[in-house]
């Protein structure tokens, strides 16, 4: 059975995609799983997410076993920051612990200052970027 790789992507810096977590979830257990979560009331409206940071997204990113298939981005639920890990334990089974963890701003501030740092580094590798600018 194929399985989906789903995305659990936190908001941040007004916009800044930052991913916390990952999954490999059988492809139609995955679509179960979030077409129940879309249906939550505490779910936002798919045409109303804003971007907030500490929002949650959940996005079924690509297949695992065909990497022809495009990604399915176009399929996802968001929740606000202070319902996200009890909705995504409900819907997706992740342990809470895990989630509050894994969601938690520190983590998520230092994963984006060490995405910042990487993507510097790979342009100054690249001479597109002199050694003073960004960090």
């Amino acid at each position: 059975m194929k399985k989906l790789q789903l995305h659990i992507e936190v908001i941040h810096n007004g916009g800044e995609m930052i991913l916390a977590l990952e999954d490999n979830i059988p492809g139609a257990d995955a679509f179960r799983r979030l077409k129940k979560a879309q249906s939550d009331p505490r779910a936002f409206p798919r045409l109303a997410v804003d971007e907030v940071d500490g929002d949650v997204t959940v996005t079924p990113w690509k297949d695992l076993e065909d990497d022809d298939l495009d990604s399915m981005e176009t399929e996802f639920v968001a929740f606000p920051a202070k319902y996200a890990c009890e909705a995504l334990h409900v819907h997706f089974g992740w342990d809470r612990a895990l989630l509050r963890e894994a969601l938690a701003p520190s983590r998520i501030e230092r994963l984006s200052e060490e995405g910042r740092r990487g993507c510097a580094e790979a342009l100054r590798n690249l001479g597109l970027l002199d050694k003073g600018d960004l960090h």
